[in-house]
């Protein structure tokens, strides 16, 4: 999105410009976004995948494209979170599952899925998010603690940057059972989100009773613990240590 934002040309001036430099570029799209997947790689000296399903070509294009590091959640700065805890862990949270999606014509099934939920659902649906991005970090985070659990509809089966959002500001995510190997691949365990196959698109109702006693079995301690956790492995800031360690690590081998 970054590359996107700055365009190709001025990307590639700025590359010019700075040739004693050495360009770390994580592709958070890799997934779906092929175009720009082959904009990255060319542009970069090292390339870093954020989803394991990376297309292929892009072994071709860059010669020192690294293992897969997760991305991470961009919405809040790391200590704004810690300061708003009280708010992130408190039990006046509303038990409602939200989960509003941009509407992408090329994934008809995810549409179908979000509609789906979003006639049981009333925070579930479509909507216009480039207004979210307007926000302050306040406001996000005031719209984001509205709801306990958050539904996720990818447009593959890599994991979204919206289960690390969840995550992070304390929710749950409601991810496709599909998902799960890949979730547990990056250390986030059964415990730490709900899953939905075609027996809870069937019926959300009893699927959503079902996660609502099982969170409310779950302990303070557990709640506090696995926030705290998410926080520190899956904001930003950590995904930005493990990869520029991951980066110098590939240096110092040349």
């Amino acid at each position: 999105n970054v590359l996107a934002k700055i365009g190709l040309s001025e990307f590639i001036l700025l590359r010019e410009k700075t040739s004693h430099c050495v360009y770390v570029i994580q592709d958070y799209d890799c997934h779906h976004w092929y175009r720009m997947s082959v904009q990255c790689a060319l542009l970069s000296d090292i390339y870093v995948p954020g989803h394991p399903t990376t297309p292929p070509f892009v072994k071709l294009i860059c010669s020192h494209r690294l293992q897969t590091v997760p991305i991470g959640s961009i919405q809040w700065e790391k200590d704004f979170l810690l300061d708003n805890l009280p708010l992130i862990l408190s039990k006046d949270r509303p038990v409602q599952i939200a989960g509003k999606h941009s509407l992408y014509a090329r994934f008809p099934y995810r549409n179908k899925l979000i509609a789906t939920f979003g006639t049981h659902f009333s925070n579930v649906g479509f909507t216009d998010t480039q207004h979210f991005h307007q926000w302050t970090q306040a406001e996000k985070l005031k719209d984001w603690t509205q709801s306990m659990f958050h539904f996720v509809a990818p447009v593959s089966c890599d994991i979204p940057i919206r289960v690390y959002d969840a995550l992070v500001s304390g929710g749950v995510p409601v991810v496709p059972k599909v998902m799960a190997q890949s979730l547990q691949a990056v250390g986030i365990t059964t415990a730490w989100y709900e899953d939905y196959g075609p027996k809870e698109l069937i019926n959300p109702i009893d699927a959503y009773n079902v996660w609502t006693r099982r969170r409310q079995d779950s302990t303070d301690l557990d709640y506090y613990e696995r926030v705290l956790q998410a926080i520190k492995t899956f904001h930003i800031d950590a995904i930005l240590s493990q990869t520029s360690d991951v980066a110098l690590s590939e240096v110092s081998r040349h």
